[in-house]
């Protein structure tokens, strides 16, 4: 049942203690975050990186593109660069800086892709657990075909096949060109799921 899938899936992916589902997170209400520790400013940032990166599917969203989206382009520059500051140190993000500009761009870390798919991917859990069955069950080997499986872009099945691999559940090869290929699933994986069944 749902309590042996939320068992696995604390197992394969660092889940940890969620709300309760009856209360979904406020996505805009008010100035309240749905990450606690962040700004609203801040949430926003990290939603909008996430957002480009996942459905772009960009290695990484340079200044000018992020300074351009219309929820962020009014805001002052100061107080997103400070936004970003922040997200680097909790290591939802990495900054990459230049000589003559605010920064060159950033990058939505595996962790920060966790803590906003956590908050605002509706169904993530579930998500993160069809991949793993799709690994376990069917052997689904290919990012593109993890994609198309459970409709999700490519650069979102990537971070999860990262997360996975950094919980030693998966070995990945990466290609030019972006395919990924997994070459190797943990017998922890497998018992997991066969136990989730």
């Amino acid at each position: 049942g749902d309590e042996v899938l939320q068992r696995v899936l604390a197992a394969i992916v660092d889940v940890g203690d969620k709300p309760a589902i009856g209360q979904p997170p406020a996505r805009f209400s008010g100035s309240a975050s749905v990450i606690s520790g962040l700004t609203r400013v801040d949430d926003l940032a990290l939603r909008v990186i996430a957002r480009v990166q996942i459905d772009e599917d960009a290695g990484l969203v340079d200044w000018e593109r992020l300074r351009a989206e219309p929820e962020i382009q009014n805001l002052p520059q100061q107080e997103l660069i400070d936004s970003l500051d922040i997200l680097e140190q909790y290591y939802y993000i990495k900054i990459g800086r230049v000589l003559g500009a605010p920064l060159s761009h950033v990058v939505l870390t595996d962790y920060g892709f966790q803590e906003f798919a956590q908050a605002y991917v509706d169904g993530y859990q579930d998500v993160v657990g069809r991949i793993a069955a799709l690994l376990v069950n069917e052997n689904v080997r290919q990012n593109e075909e993890l994609a198309t499986r459970v409709g999700k872009p490519r650069a979102f099945i990537d971070f999860v096949l990262n997360l996975l691999e950094s919980n030693n559940h998966i070995k990945v090869s990466k290609y030019i060109g972006g395919q990924s290929h997994v070459w190797d699933v943990s017998a922890s994986l497998r018992r997991a799921i066969q136990q989730a069944q």
